[in-house]
């Protein structure tokens, strides 16, 4: 059996959760999600860029999906590096807020942003916890042994300070002994504890755009390309540990790359620079693919 690591990436997480047996919802998942968002903007290299997608009281998580619409100039950066949705506090209301930014010294970049609401998948976890400031607070999904991605969602349930916000949002795959998935959520030291609500959704019914093995070296930032950034997808990431071992993978992000000459969606993953090669099993699902193409490991 396949062990897992789950990352939620290209594109946003709203996460936390404890395994419950999975509900159909009653519209289904095999549809494509529906777009909250759909707009062109341009990024200043650097600036973190923000829009309110909705409020968070709103049923659903998110994936994000960023389009360069211009090919930059050499030198002028090659890749985008934020791309996520938070809530926040605005003084008066939670608000799921979406972020995108990209690097100091690029140059600025026309692009096409997407955000999918995930409220019709099917619901993996469900609860309600209280988090206390600036605590690595973990939460287990259960088993690594099941194949399924997630994207998770977090309702603040009780007002805040203008300012205050849910900062860290990780799903990885833990080994006490056995591979086991972990929800991990911290809110920044100096908020007050704060009560929400936990929402995780599962890839259950989401086409599998690639599915094949490899081995993370430790502190290599390995690449691997998806498809053209230009196909309108955004990206679920599951990665499978296939040894019985206390690794993992540390970083895994799909995001979009120019090469000199067009713009690709890439997978990149990193493994702790301390830890042992770790051989794993990496599943891409595709969210709101026109055409899913398969990938080049």
């Amino acid at each position: 059996m396949y062990r897992k690591v789950i990352f939620m990436l290209a594109g946003i997480l709203l996460a936390m959760g404890s395994l419950l047996t999975y509900s159909q919802t009653a519209a289904g998942a095999k549809t494509a999600p529906p777009l909250l968002m759909n707009f062109n903007t341009r990024l200043m290299p650097g600036e973190f860029h923000s829009w309110v997608v909705r409020p968070s009281k709103a049923v659903g998580g998110y994936v994000v999906e960023v389009t360069p619409l211009q090919k930059p100039k050499p030198g002028e950066g090659n890749y985008v590096q934020t791309a996520l949705v938070r809530p926040e506090f605005d003084g008066k209301r939670w608000k799921d807020v979406l972020h995108v930014q990209l690097p100091e010294g690029s140059a600025a970049l026309r692009v096409n942003i997407r955000v999918y609401d995930t409220a019709s998948w099917p619901v993996a976890s469900e609860f309600d916890t209280v988090l206390e400031p600036g605590i690595w607070h973990g939460f287990q999904l259960g088993m690594s042994a099941e194949q399924r991605g997630y994207v998770a969602e977090v309702t603040p349930l009780e007002p805040g300070v203008k300012g205050d916000i849910v900062a860290r949002i990780h799903i990885q795959p833990e080994y006490p002994g056995e591979w086991i998935d972990v929800l991990r959520l911290m809110i920044p030291e100096g908020q007050s504890p704060l009560a929400v609500h936990v929402r995780v959704y599962a890839t259950t019914d989401l086409p599998v755009l690639s599915d094949f093995d490899t081995t993370l070296n430790p502190g290599e930032w390995q690449g691997y390309a998806v498809q053209p950034a230009k196909v309108r997808a955004g990206y679920v990431v599951e990665v499978s540990p296939l040894d019985d071992m206390d690794a993992a993978a540390e970083i895994a992000l799909v995001q979009p790359e120019f090469d000199g000459k067009t713009w690709t969606d890439v997978l990149r993953m990193m493994t702790y620079e301390d830890r042992p090669p770790l051989r794993v099993n990496v599943r891409i699902y595709a969210v709101g693919a026109e055409k899913p193409k398969g990938p080049k490991p």
